[in-house]
């Protein structure tokens, strides 16, 4: 992985991800003017998922430091994508710390919220931390990929099967180019 460890004390809170979506989706809930009860019938009208208030409430308790361990309920990714529809939010705002918190991925790998919406969309938590050569190697991968994309398009919609071949293969040498890059770039930064 290509960022960095942060050491927290022994009293200091991790909240996982489940947590962060408990507490989003009691702030966001309120916001829009639902209730729990009319959240999960909602829900449950529009996912074909069961959900009752109660799952809502425990849900909702995870983001709650307070709450014992059996008053609360992790939230499966089918649950949280749902609830994100049905509020109409989006899913990483959902799962996004406040300012000055993490929202911990393992026991040692923590991220904030700038952090997570980068590790979400490109798997590089790095990438504003350190924008500057990253961030020019990711804008050079950007472009190679439109180019071999649209050759790549080009190349179905004409039926040209080498062509298409073609454009694949340097597509995948641009991706393995660029991931060798940054891992050059890590290894400059931490030397």
């Amino acid at each position: 992985m290509t960022d960095d460890l942060v050491d927290l004390g022994p009293h200091e809170e991790r909240t996982p991800p489940s947590g962060v979506f408990g507490r989003r989706l009691l702030e966001t809930r309120r916001a829009r003017g639902k209730s729990q009860r009319e959240l999960a019938r909602v829900a449950s009208e529009i996912g074909g998922v069961k959900l009752g208030q109660v799952a809502i409430a425990r849900i909702e308790a995870a983001g709650r430091t307070t709450t014992t361990e059996e008053a609360t309920r992790r939230v499966t990714l089918d649950e949280a994508l749902l609830l994100c529809y049905v509020l109409e939010a989006a899913p990483a705002a959902m799962l996004s710390p406040t300012a000055g918190e993490r929202v911990w991925i393992t026991p040692n790998r923590g991220y904030d919220g700038s952090q997570l919406r980068n590790w979400l969309l490109f798997a590089d938590p790095a990438l504003v931390r350190r924008p500057g050569r990253r961030l020019h190697a990711r804008l050079e991968l950007v472009s190679a990929v439109e180019v071999y994309a649209r050759a790549i398009v080009d190349a179905l919609r004409s039926g040209d099967e080498a062509g298409k071949q073609e454009a694949a293969a340097a597509l995948e040498e641009a991706i393995l180019a660029h991931h060798k890059r940054i891992d050059e770039l890590v290894d400059e930064e931490t030397s």
